[in-house]
């Protein structure tokens, strides 16, 4: 009876610990999708002057998904009406925070992102006017080279809706 019970403790081990291990850590298509439009970081700063009378403010906006795959669609990184202050930084760390892309003036000196080929995945930004007490933006940005690995969600902005990369 003791045994009985032993070989019935130990198939219900077995069994346990395949269903976990095996089956949990399983190759599926699922797990290769990633979510990348999250919201910006805390710590965001606008102190922006007023513009001249009568003009209005143009706000920054970010458009956080990128598919750089040469058919002219979101094909690199915007960030609409920076431009407008070409006493900017930009930098782009990727996931271990590793810096990647770096420069001044984003927009205004010919310099965009991705310069070369880049991998997929999320991406973390970061934008100065003048200095960080004046303007910092912060967030998050999606490359996309792969459209079956993407899944997107409420923050994502990409400058196209109409991008079939993104279908």
């Amino acid at each position: 009876m003791k045994v009985s019970k032993i070989e019935n403790y130990t198939f219900r081990f077995f069994f346990l610990f395949y269903v976990f291990f095996v089956v949990g850590c399983s190759s599926d298509d699922s797990k290769n999708l990633f979510d990348c439009c999250n919201s910006e970081i805390d710590g965001n700063v606008n102190n922006l002057p007023d513009p001249p009378d009568g003009e209005e403010r143009q706000n920054i906006e970010v458009f956080n998904v990128i598919t750089p795959n040469g058919d002219g669609i979101n094909d690199f990184w915007i960030v609409q009406n920076l431009y407008l202050y070409p006493n900017n930084t930009v930098e782009i760390f990727n996931s271990n925070n590793k810096l990647v892309f770096s420069t001044d003036g984003y927009h205004s000196n010919g310099e965009i992102f991705p310069t070369e080929d880049i991998s997929e995945g999320t991406y973390r930004y970061k934008i100065v006017i003048e200095n960080e007490d004046v303007f910092l933006l912060q967030g998050y940005l999606c490359v996309i080279t792969n459209p079956n690995n993407f899944r997107p969600g409420p923050g994502c902005n990409p400058l196209s809706l109409q991008d079939p990369f993104l279908q």
